[in-house]
């Protein structure tokens, strides 16, 4: 029999129509007791009324009244008991006798029980209590509550239909010191984000790596202090149960992840006496609703320009030296072997940054910052750089966009006016104080001639509090009263966000657009719309680079991809072979490997140990290494072939937030297998790999998740997932896997990856498509969307073929190169005209059109251009 709360719900999506979501509040006759609705029952007179579901109460005399949640509606019922709020898609039940909020989806379950807050005064934890004076909002409610003596303002409010917020304002002059708010953790749940570090302690996880830390935060203790050098921090997690939480502001705090009590999560903040207020924010929703919100509320994410995502190759050091001749001119010999060694193995050019020290002067004499090279000035030095501009013409004429080294500090040149009209932050001689809106001008204009210069963009570095990092004076005190009136506690954690805040403004404002990357080491909720992240001081030695190799600083970077996929920093890559010198090939390649799936690539870093972070110098040596060159050449070249996807990716992160390569979970939630799984990632919708890291393996064990997936170095071999299989890795291949139905949009210039060639492809759009059929993909990119569907037909209508597969392609016309895995062909024609086959891959590259098969893949490329912005590839077989 069917229920009638079934019957309800088709009831009213007939009265809604198909695009109205909706929840119910469904009345029961008047004079009855509320009532739970069930096929047995169905007037249900006598049963109790259960205040969590998503079915609610009215009175119409006789009937029943069923009415729909409108999208932005809040509505809010009261009984003696408790006030519950609810949207069409969450519910917020606030007991008004414990204080706990238990939070729902719009079905009414519940996802998470929030204990009432604590208010820390002096020495002892008051919880609110009390609770009274409750008033309806517009979106939601405010009350009165007493913590010990205290009287405390607390509200209860749907910024969106998404997201509740708690909001704590005690009486005037309180002496508040923190706040602790709870959520109960249920038995195997997991929370994930918060900190990209993969174990709350410096040493472990970066100076001599372990093999701690991993993807789900459970059982840990997370300090929400941002501490250099792994430097990304949100006060910010997801529940593998369908909601995040989010202490907003800056100041900082403490985590306990179900460590002290299995069944609490305790977030422990500093409490903002500024402010006089303290508020949690709670996000319903799988992990993309609640990034969506999140982003939505701190900051959409930065979109590199498409040139972001090609490779970006640098050295910690640039030696003075004696020069080397590029294109007959003297220059620093470090770039001119970086230059010519490209060109020499065929390496793409990409993105190229001179780090510290590549500025003339230094600092003055103090007892504090003398000897800090590299932060006097905006001025390439002459000695180390000879020929400055001819050599900045020379990267450029070669393709490269060119990036420098910063950090926060006034010193140097600088020094005068930073002293004298007194932009520094309190107490320091070094750091600039970015909330003074005189400083950050004054900066904007230094900063500003880095683009007349022709730099396309800024490494931002050294924005961490602590001493290492601000040797003179580390103002995070509560009494360091900044320009804008906040104090050095909340500037601990916010200070990174204004130092990239005034940089990005200030090359949009000289560009007049967003052509230019900042990539930053440290950031906090917000940083995300100012630029994109690099992994700190990763290492493949222990111990500062100077100790034995590693492999664990490789794991410890392949965990922080999988944590800051659930932070709100979509785009990420860290040191290639570790900032400090790898001591072992398999880590350099197998580290090349994984970074070619980052969003950012970047390769460089110190030469402890001998080598240059390069396959043509490798340690301890310095010589070349045949193989190695080999895997860095078909990586690089790889990682520059999925641009489009990559930079298509960026948008939808803008848009979303959604990050560009996630774990597992992140798209298979109810997957068993992947719920702490940190070493598996989608890149997009369709791409699946899997990164190695310890020295010597050359299998891992894969986990395919529910659906047809296909090798993408045997496409003939495909596998039903789920399934976990043995998957070969010897070295130079990463286990790499295709979703059948995908396709993979690339820009090929070459022959070193089998992807096509140079008179081929460049200047096209490669399309590799990986039946079956009902797929789609849409490409995002500047000129405008693209959009790919995939169909396929089983009739037969001679003398058409019987069989035959349909790629539709909405977009700008422009050239393509379509792959497509298939057994056999008999005929391939766009828009109704066949296209003339080709014997051979070289009679493809010289024709203007056609198609070759190539039996032994088992693909056809077809060679086309588009004339309108609506045609269709059929391929017959």
């Amino acid at each position: 029999m069917t229920s009638l709360r079934r019957l309800i719900a088709l009831f009213v999506v007939a009265l809604a129509g198909p695009h109205t979501a909706a929840a119910l509040d469904i009345a029961p006759i008047a004079g009855t007791a509320a009532c739970v609705f069930d096929s047995a029952n169905p007037l249900c007179a006598t049963h109790d009324w259960n205040d969590d579901a998503a079915v609610t109460a009215a009175d119409i005399p006789g009937y029943l009244r069923f009415t729909a949640v409108a999208p932005d509606e809040i509505r809010v019922s009261e009984n003696a008991a408790a006030v519950t709020l609810r949207s069409h898609v969450a519910t917020a039940r606030l007991d008004k006798v414990t204080g706990n909020l238990t939070l729902g989806n719009a079905a009414g379950t519940g996802l998470t029980n929030a204990g009432v807050p604590s208010l820390k005064i002096g020495n002892s934890a008051e919880p609110l209590q009390h609770l009274r004076d409750v008033q309806h909002t517009a979106r939601g409610i405010a009350l009165t509550a007493d913590a010990g003596t205290l009287t405390v303002e607390w509200s209860v409010e749907f910024p969106t239909a998404r997201s509740v917020r708690t909001r704590l304002r005690p009486a005037a002059g309180a002496q508040i010191t923190r706040v602790v708010s709870t959520v109960s953790a249920a038995p195997g749940e997991h929370f994930y984000g918060l900190t990209e570090r993969t174990v709350d302690n410096r040493g472990p996880s970066e100076i001599a790596p372990g093999a701690g830390g991993s993807l789900d935060r459970r059982g840990e203790t997370v300090t929400m202090v941002v501490t250099p050098t792994i430097s990304l921090y949100t006060p910010f997690f997801h529940s593998s149960r369908g909601y995040g939480a989010y202490v907003e502001g800056t100041m900082t705090g403490t985590y306990d992840v179900a460590k002290t009590d299995s069944a609490i999560v305790k977030m422990d903040f500093e409490f903002n006496r500024r402010t006089n207020e303290h508020s949690l924010v709670y996000f319903v929703g799988d992990h993309d609703a609640i990034l969506d919100d999140y982003t939505a509320l701190t900051g959409r994410p930065f979109v590199p320009p498409r040139w972001g995502f090609r490779h970006l190759r640098w050295r910690d050091e640039h030696h003075i030296d004696t020069p080397a001749q590029l294109d007959g001119v003297e220059m620093n010999a470090d770039l001119v072997n970086d230059i010519t060694m490209y060109e020499a193995l065929d390496i793409p050019p990409g993105n190229y940054e001179f780090d510290r020290p590549w500025t003339s002067g230094d600092s003055p004499p103090s007892p504090f910052i003398s000897g800090y090279a590299g932060f006097a000035s905006f001025t390439f030095d002459p000695e180390r750089f000879p020929n400055t501009d001819k050599m900045l013409a020379a990267l450029t004429q070669r393709g490269y966009h060119i990036f420098v080294f910063g950090a926060p500090w006034a010193l140097g040149e600088f020094a005068a006016d930073a002293h004298q009209f007194g932009y520094y932050a309190p107490r320091s001689s070094i750091l600039i104080d970015y909330t003074n809106p005189a400083a950050a001008a004054w900066w904007a204009v230094k900063v500003q001639t880095l683009v007349d210069r022709g730099i396309s963009g800024i490494k931002l570095d050294r924005s961490e509090f602590d001493m290492t990092e601000l040797p003179d004076a580390v103002p995070n005190r509560a009494t360091d009263i900044f320009a804008d009136g906040r104090n050095g506690r909340e500037m601990i954690n916010g200070y990174t966000i204004d130092y990239a805040r005034v940089h990005y403004n200030a090359f949009a404002d000289k560009l007049m657009s967003t052509d230019f990357v900042h990539y930053l080491r440290a950031g906090y909720a917000g940083s995300q719309q100012y630029g994109i992240f690099w992994g700190g001081d990763s290492t493949g030695r222990n111990t500062f680079g100077i100790g034995e190799p590693t492999d664990l600083g490789l794991r410890a970077a392949i965990v922080q991809l999988a944590r800051v996929a659930f932070m709100g920093f979509p785009i990420w890559g860290s040191d290639t072979g570790g900032y400090y010198q790898f001591g072992d090939r398999d880590v350099f390649a197998r580290w090349i490997e994984f970074s070619a799936f980052c969003p950012l690539m970047e390769i460089g870093g110190g030469n402890q140990g001998g080598g240059q972070h390069a396959p043509w110098s490798m340690p301890p040596d310095g010589e070349p290494d045949a193989e190695m060159i080999d895997i860095y050449r078909r990586f690089v070249t790889l990682h520059h072939e999925l641009v489009p996807l990559f930079y298509s990716l960026a948008i939808e992160a803008h848009a979303s937030g959604r990050p560009l390569a996630r774990p597992l979970v992140f798209d298979f939630p109810d997957d068993p297998t992947v719920g702490n799984l940190f070493d598996e990632f989608l890149l997009g919708h369709d791409l699946l790999f899997a990164p190695l890291w310890h020295v010597g393996d050359r299998v891992r064990d894969v986990h395919l998740p529910a659906g047809e997936w296909i090798d993408y170095w045997e496409p003939s071999h495909r596998i039903d997932g789920p399934a976990t299989i043995t998957a070969p890795a010897p070295l130079g291949r990463i286990p790499l896997y295709v979703r059948a139905g995908g396709i993979l949009p690339l820009d090929v210039h070459s022959d070193v990856n089998g992807n096509g060639s140079k008179p081929l492809s460049e200047g096209r759009l490669t399309l590799d498509v990986y039946p079956p059929s009902g797929t789609a993909f849409t490409l995002h990119e500047d000129e405008g969307d693209s959009t790919f569907h995939v169909t396929h037909s089983d009739g037969c209508a001679p003398p058409a073929p019987c069989e035959q597969w349909t790629i539709e392609i909405a977009g700008r016309p422009r050239g393509y190169i379509v792959r497509l895995l298939v057994d056999s062909v008999s005929d391939v024609a766009l828009d109704g005209t066949s296209l003339p086959r080709v014997d051979s891959f070289a009679g493809l590259e010289s024709s203007e059109s056609g198609w070759f098969f190539d039996a032994s893949a088992g693909r056809v490329w077809a060679k086309f251009t588009t004339s309108g912005t609506s045609s269709g590839l059929i391929v017959g077989r």
